[in-house]
């Protein structure tokens, strides 16, 4: 069996065990939510449903394209054109973090910009979408945790070359903008959230997809970065991007009130029942996450630096 064959299988069975743990996560968390059964479109929601549906539509099969070109580009001479050697980048690295490095080799500097703009666009597009254009503040919070996520590990990685991890969170931005959109194109955003959260198998399916995807970004971030800093130190500067993250959005979070965030995502649909020292029980666990994980990445990184100083 090749290293590449036996990377396969591992990456193989991670992702099962992510989508495992994902559905695990999601039927524990059905303990801290109250579903409305009775709950109705915003009156301003509900006239802009299929305008919404539409750019949905719109949206899903301009990035499924994207996906499609990075999955062909490789086999074909699509490789050549502009952008698809960027599209190539973002699945590899999503699909196979370990070759992260290996797919930015000769990349152009339009390639490197298309490798943010595209994945980024998308998501930020994807939410505005969801929230139909009338919640502004909450879909600049819910795209930022992908941006302080990436920024932090950036540093972590520093001074070695930031454009792996970045094509890897890039590639997984995209799938999880898709199955994003992917209930959306059928109906409107906001008859797609009654549905969801009025059919338990549903929701459980979705939710757990988009739990598993969350958590493979962090595997593909981990699997992008061991080649340049090492496996122990690819995990702190995982551990660290992850509090970072935490800790930053839970002081949002406590800024502005979970109770407002809720209310402009949710149309009183389902309310998190959780009380508000739970957002400062985030901050205070992501605090620790990213202590503990800086100073393991530091720790590791400075015995690997100590050898060839002498």
């Amino acid at each position: 069996m090749t290293l590449t064959d036996q990377r396969g299988r591992r990456a193989i069975i991670i992702a099962i065990s992510l989508a495992v743990l994902a559905g695990v996560a999601v039927v524990l968390s059905e303990a801290l939510l109250r579903v409305n059964v009775n709950a109705e479109l915003a009156p301003e929601r509900a006239a802009r449903e299929d305008l919404m549906a539409w750019l949905a539509r719109i949206l899903f099969v301009l990035g499924a394209g994207w996906l499609t070109i990075g999955i062909f580009a490789a086999r074909t001479s699509l490789v050549r054109r502009p952008g698809a050697a960027a599209a190539r980048a973002t699945w590899l690295s999503f699909s196979r973090p370990w070759r992260a490095r290996e797919s930015m080799l000769g990349l152009l500097a339009l390639d490197r910009w298309l490798l943010v703009i595209i994945p980024a666009g998308l998501l930020v597009a994807t939410h505005l979408i969801i929230a139909s254009f009338l919640s502004v503040i909450p879909v600049l919070i819910a795209s930022s945790g992908w941006f302080i996520f990436g920024a932090i590990i950036i540093v972590m990685v520093w001074p070695r070359s930031s454009w792996p991890v970045i094509s890897a969170v890039s590639g997984t931005a995209v799938v999880w903008s898709l199955i994003m959109l992917s209930g959306v194109v059928f109906a409107g955003p906001g008859s797609f959230w009654l549905l969801l959260w009025n059919a338990p198998v549903l929701r459980f399916i979705v939710l757990t997809l988009m739990l598993a995807v969350l958590a493979w970004a962090l595997f593909a971030a981990g699997g992008a970065i061991t080649p340049q800093i090492g496996p122990v130190a690819a995990i702190g500067a995982v551990t660290a991007s992850i509090g970072g993250t935490i800790a930053l959005l839970s002081l949002v979070m406590a800024a502005l009130g979970p109770v407002w965030l809720g209310a402009q995502w949710q149309d009183e649909t389902v309310e998190v029942v959780v009380a508000p020292s739970g957002v400062w029980i985030n901050f205070a666990v992501g605090v620790v996450l990213f202590a503990g994980g800086l100073v393991l990445t530091l720790v590791v990184r400075s015995q690997k630096a100590a050898p060839r100083s002498r």
